[in-house]
């Protein structure tokens, strides 16, 4: 029977909101070196801190690792590895390589010299969720606790080492570094699937509360403390988001809707969208002049106005069948 995992729908769309508020309200400010550092640009690097942990790159993670061992244990799927692996390499593999080849012809400033490394732009989530679904499937498959444990521990040290999978000193074909990398996130989400009863009636103010202080710590910057707790922060920031939805659904305050629905529904291609189309035309020279003189207004435009294209060319590409292929 099919089961409709309604926190999985709220933690998705906020996942995707949140992205394209990365990529064209805050990127363009400070981060793709489109303008000049200001000094107040300061706060807003902050709030993106807190709001954003790493580009929402982990809580993405999060749900397919909640969501894969959801339908793996709770709806005994994907129990067959050659119809598994053909459905992933048809979800995530064909679509990274195809969109990556589009983006980097039709950007500015992209070369296909990392796509060997499964880094083709932004689509290099794709091939790095792959391997992070490959990575549970066998570990499920051998059940074996150690094992489990072992992996999730060199992929939390690699975190806790480095503050993003670019600074691993050491690179493997088609991205399987990084997924070793986000592979702890995965794996937590599965995790919070398999002992949600255990958690889900932990108060969610003492859990926001570390978070905040995890934060705080992380602005003071102490040398390696500091550190810690800016990664320790990416996963609270997950099972946080996660018990306070499954919690307001519990209480009846959250309810699914058609909205949130064709939301999740068109995630994925919105992601696809959002970041080509805000790359492509913030180094427009013209445009890149007017962001350069309206460094907060013209990101909080291109947001709106963003999401809003990314949406629609999602829809229109849902109307065929290739689109439908590469998207869903």
């Amino acid at each position: 029977m099919k089961k409709d995992y309604v926190e999985v729908d709220f933690l998705r769309a906020i996942a995707v909101v949140l992205i394209v508020f990365w990529h064209c309200f805050f990127c363009p400010m400070y981060v793709w070196g489109t303008v000049e550092p200001q000094a107040d640009m300061k706060f807003f690097q902050q709030v993106a801190r807190f709001v954003i942990v790493d580009a929402t790159m982990p809580l993405f993670t999060f749900i397919s690792g909640y969501l894969f061992t959801a339908l793996y244990v709770g709806q005994m799927k994907y129990r067959s590895f050659l119809p598994f692996l053909r459905n992933k390499i048809n979800r995530l593999f064909i679509p990274f390589l195809v969109f990556s080849v589009l983006i980097i012809c039709t950007s500015y400033n992209m070369s296909f010299n990392s796509l060997i490394w499964g880094e083709g732009c932004h689509m290099w989530y794709c091939a790095m969720l792959f391997w992070c679904f490959i990575i549970s499937w066998v570990l499920l498959r051998i059940n074996n606790n150690v094992l489990q444990w072992v992996l999730f521990l060199i992929s939390a040290v690699l975190v806790f080492a480095y503050p993003n999978f670019w600074y691993i000193p050491f690179q493997l074909p088609l991205g399987i570094d990084n997924g070793l990398y986000y592979y702890s996130y995965f794996a937590l989400g599965g995790c919070i699937f398999m002992f949600k009863d255990k958690y889900k009636d932990i108060n969610v103010g003492i859990i926001w509360g570390v978070y905040v202080i995890l934060f705080l710590i992380n602005l003071i910057s102490l040398p390696i403390i500091s550190r810690f707790c800016s990664s320790l922060q990416t996963y609270v920031f997950s099972f946080a988001l996660w018990i306070t939805i499954t919690q307001l659904i519990e209480d009846g305050k959250l309810q699914n809707n058609k909205k949130i629905k064709d939301l999740c529904k068109y995630s994925f291609g919105i992601y696809v969208f959002h970041h080509w189309l805000a790359w492509d035309i913030v180094w427009f020279p013209p445009i890149l002049n007017v962001l350069r003189d309206h460094y907060f207004l013209f990101p909080l435009l291109l947001t709106v106005v963003v999401f809003a294209l990314s949406y629609f060319l999602t829809e229109m590409s849902f109307k065929t069948r290739l689109g439908k292929y590469l998207l869903s």
